[in-house]
């Protein structure tokens, strides 16, 4: 029995709050400016806010104020009633009529795997296409549509673009800066002159240069400095953030894969730093060179005595269509690095 003290009222959260994955975002960016202090003489930090309208965006319209207020389960009993309702009685996957049937709602990226109980990760489904498709993504279920080529599974990858279309947009990242916002600013204020600017000056800057929409060249537009040259760029660095290891050391509890808790805190053998191959160390995060690709990627796992390689934007490299895996021999050792990874690209690549 754990002898603490009794904790009933120290339930409050604090003014200033934060989800911890907000947190995160927000520390990231903010030692990303302090470590580039280090190098540049930062001078002011130019922060470009901006406020999104979530419903105007779903819609593809701005809509009337009183309507804000009537949102799609609005007089609905629940969320899945609303997706039954929506959907019609009728299964997405299969378009099998479900009216005095069996409706299931089916989370078309599981729960498990970082789905959201939003209604466009949600549709009705019937019993055979949920056990079907079970705990997999989308994709991974189309992989094995493909594999087994029956009338039914040739029926259900013919409605799967209109699903994938009904996923397309995510709020998430719209939701993350007005989350943050207010204290990236504050805290980034801390340390540096900061001077807020919006989107609509950003395009009339960037515009006023000639330089095409790009994430980088909206960058460039924000900090630009019109009382000296504007030289032109050709060169990004492009930084990500990484961790080393596994956080959750110690899983108390069961989890896929293992039939027993884990007393003894050992590491799973996915999440180990580094392997030794013939007396050559390979390290979670080395920067390497793939010949036969001609590309660079960075190691993010290990498997036996093979590894796993990706790009910085996370896309797996492979040298074949199979497996993901990759021999250490097929590779050579660039560097290694700690919880950041850099990479420098053109920028005339990007456009």
């Amino acid at each position: 029995m754990h002898y603490r003290r009794k904790r009933f009222n120290n339930r409050k959260r604090s003014k200033n709050w934060l989800a911890p994955t907000l947190r995160s975002k927000k520390d990231a960016i903010v030692n990303a400016v302090k470590r580039i202090a280090k190098i540049l003489p930062v001078k002011k930090v130019t922060i470009e806010t901006a406020s999104f309208d979530t419903q105007a965006i779903k819609t593809g319209h701005k809509i009337p104020n009183w309507l804000y207020q009537k949102g799609p389960l609005y007089d609905e009993e629940n969320i899945k009633a609303y997706v039954r309702k929506r959907d019609d009685y009728t299964c997405q996957y299969c378009g099998q009529d479900l009216h005095g049937k069996r409706c299931e709602v089916d989370h078309i990226k599981p729960k498990s795997r970082g789905g959201t109980d939003v209604p466009d990760n949600m549709v009705a489904s019937c019993e055979d296409c949920n056990k079907s498709k079970d705990n997999l993504t989308l994709d991974e279920w189309v992989k094995l549509l493909e594999a087994h080529p029956t009338e039914i599974n040739k029926k259900r990858l013919r409605r799967v673009p209109k699903i994938r279309e009904q996923v397309k947009i995510s709020l998430v990242g719209s939701a993350h800066v007005q989350s943050m916002k207010n204290a990236l600013v504050k805290e980034i204020s801390e340390h540096f002159p900061v001077q807020e600017t919006n989107g609509v000056t950003t395009k009339l800057m960037r515009e006023s240069i000639n330089l095409p929409k790009t994430h980088c060249n909206d960058a460039i537009a924000i900090a630009l400095d019109t009382s000296k040259e504007i030289v032109p760029l050709d060169l990004m660095y492009r930084i990500k953030q990484v961790r080393k290891k596994n956080r959750s050391l110690h899983e108390a509890i069961p989890r896929k894969g293992r039939g027993k808790p884990n007393r003894e805190a050992k590491r799973n053998r996915k999440n180990i730093k580094e392997i030794v191959i013939n007396n050559k160390k390979w390290c979670l995060w080395d920067k390497v060179y793939i010949p036969q690709k001609g590309k660079i990627g960075y190691i993010i796992g290990f498997t036996g005595k093979w590894v796993y390689i990706q790009d910085i934007g996370g896309r797996y490299i492979q040298l074949s269509s199979k497996y993901k895996q990759i021999n250490p021999k097929e590779v050579k050792l660039i560097c290694r690095n700690n919880n950041y990874v850099i990479e420098n690209m053109s920028l005339s690549s990007l456009q």
